[in-house]
């Protein structure tokens, strides 16, 4: 793995890693005479954000408490045992000889399963069993030369090669999957855990979360938040497909239904007005309007017959013509829209057409 592999892997799984507190401890022994002071704590502070970015575990630097030892697991099980605190699950020796006249410094590393050595020497302490060795719990070990010449941190490629085939086989190296969260629109927010993600898009995709069950959140302002807890597997591709519930719709419900069977009660009304002025015939005396200097009105009776002082047919075709464009803009418009302005325009269309129709034809008797 190249170093600029290794930083864009450790930059994207920053972004949703578990956080280092509720992983499992990887204990740490780093011995390295030669490097002291600002050098050993940055390479410290380097080899644990390689191992924290790579791996589920979070690093415990321990090398002060078996700096005198010579079987460095033995001194951690009696550490952690005496101090009444978990036994680390792992334990990563790392040690560094001075460098010889080629300039090169041998690295060597073991990595041994360090809570299962303690539950198998307190089991054969207890029973009186015979007392295991610790080589059964070593997982890997390896030798290797670099050139610290640069900068101590270039060990840390070479390093992170050789623990990441028997971290796989553990199932503890990048222990992630894929996040994909399918949307109707953009301008959703996503907390993952807590931690914030804007989507831009109408699908969100996020690498490297770590695996287990994470808790998801959505939030729009035309949206009810939605929660979920969701299982993110190992090395796959997890897609939620978020059960939304668009809040324009919900706002928007009653006031279109109400608008929808008023506007078909005003065709229904209408209709039974146009209906009645059929059925009446004949006509209905009326005055009618002139502008001054126009020859005598000529017409002396109404072509609407009349309910009392109101026009049949013009009161009918109006509220039929009003409700007809309530009813109509309910029904093609989109279901988060509201529906006043089509109330406003139906009715307003209505009021025009019967007011025009009186107009024209009078409105009572001379």
């Amino acid at each position: 793995m190249s170093p600029l592999c290794l930083f864009a892997l450790l930059v994207a799984s920053n972004l949703s890693e578990l956080p280092v507190s509720e992983r499992e401890v990887m204990a740490l022994v780093f011995r390295a005479p030669t490097i002291t002071g600002d050098e050993r704590a940055q390479t410290l502070d380097a080899l644990r954000v390689a191992i924290e970015g790579l791996t589920h575990h979070g690093v415990e630097d321990v090398s002060a408490l078996v700096e005198d030892s010579d079987d460095p697991v033995r001194a951690i099980i009696r550490a952690s045992a005496s101090g009444r605190r978990k036994v680390p699950e792992l334990s990563l020796s790392v040690s560094l000889l001075p460098a010889g006249a080629d300039g090169q410094t041998q690295v060597s590393w073991q990595l041994v399963r360090s809570r299962e050595a303690h539950v198998a020497l307190s089991r054969a302490l207890n029973e009186g069993l015979e007392i295991p060795s610790l080589d059964e719990f070593v997982v890997a070990f390896e030798l290797f030369e670099v050139s610290l010449s640069d900068h101590p941190r270039t060990l840390i490629d070479p390093l992170m090669n050789g623990l990441e085939p028997p971290l796989q086989k553990l199932g503890a190296w990048r222990p992630h999957g894929t996040l994909r969260v399918e949307l109707p629109t953009d301008g959703f927010v996503l907390k993952l855990d807590g931690r914030r993600f804007e989507a831009s898009t109408a699908e969100l995709e996020l690498d490297d979360v770590a695996v287990g069950a994470r808790t998801l959140e959505l939030e729009h302002p035309d949206y009810d938040i939605s929660t979920e807890t969701l299982q993110i597997d190992r090395d796959r591709v997890t897609t939620w497909h978020p059960a939304l519930v668009d809040r324009r719709l919900r706002e928007a419900r009653v006031p279109r239904a109400a608008v929808l069977v008023t506007g078909l009660s005003l065709v229904a009304a209408g209709g039974a007005f146009i209906a009645v002025a059929v059925a009446q015939g004949g006509a209905s005396p009326a005055r009618c309007l002139q502008v001054v200097g126009d020859p005598p009105c000529a017409i002396e009776t109404s072509a609407f017959t009349r309910l009392g002082p109101v026009p049949t047919a013009p009161l009918g075709y109006s509220l039929a013509l009003a409700g007809g464009v309530m009813a109509g803009g309910v029904l093609l418009s989109d279901a988060s829209d509201q529906p006043w302005w089509w109330t406003a325009l139906g009715v307003g269309l209505g009021a025009a057409a019967f007011t025009v129709s009186v107009l024209a034809d009078g409105s009572s008797t001379p």
